[in-house]
């Protein structure tokens, strides 16, 4: 199956460390080139998202889907555009497009994540086992939550049969 995610210690000491490097840098900046403090910290906190984004995907959510490349969603496929979904630890609000079919669960981040490095997965629906609620499935050995009309199939129900 697919690999484990990265312990989220490690992940959390990376963010920790991170941030100590860029609230001393900001220090730095004030304190020696006060002139280039707006510029410098706005491209920082920018830069700073985008990188903590990237080391989600990168760390936690792409070994996560690393067993489930993505498929070519047939044309009869059921799909709906900005869902919302969590991997795990990895909340990706508003950011998935879905298709359902037969076969699979087809979830492709939306453009800025794959920039970040997130990746689209075609997910099988024999990977799955019900979870705790109608929006819940194990896959593998973390949880995946999401909208309950494409994931209702996982427990024998006929995809998009319902609305949420």
């Amino acid at each position: 199956m697919t690999r484990s995610p990265m312990p989220l210690w490690k992940f959390f000491a990376g963010l920790f460390v991170g941030e100590g490097l860029l609230v001393t840098a900001i220090v730095l900046v004030l304190r020696y080139a006060p002139e280039f403090a707006s510029g410098f910290i706005t491209v920082a906190v920018f830069g700073g998202v985008a990188g903590i984004c990237r080391a989600a995907f990168t760390l936690i959510y792409n070994p996560m889907m690393k067993g489930f490349p993505p498929r070519a969603i047939p044309p009869s496929a059921t799909q709906r555009s900005y869902q919302t979904f969590s991997f795990g630890s990895v909340n990706m609000a508003l950011s998935i497009h879905v298709a359902v079919d037969e076969q699979h669960l087809h979830l492709t981040p939306i453009i800025p994540w794959r920039w970040l490095g997130a990746t689209a997965a075609s997910v099988p629906w024999a990977a799955m086992v019900p979870g705790r609620a109608a929006n819940v499935v194990l896959v593998d050995n973390w949880n995946m939550v999401g909208p309950k009309w494409c994931l209702e199939k996982a427990a024998g129900a006929p995809a998009g049969s319902e609305q949420s």
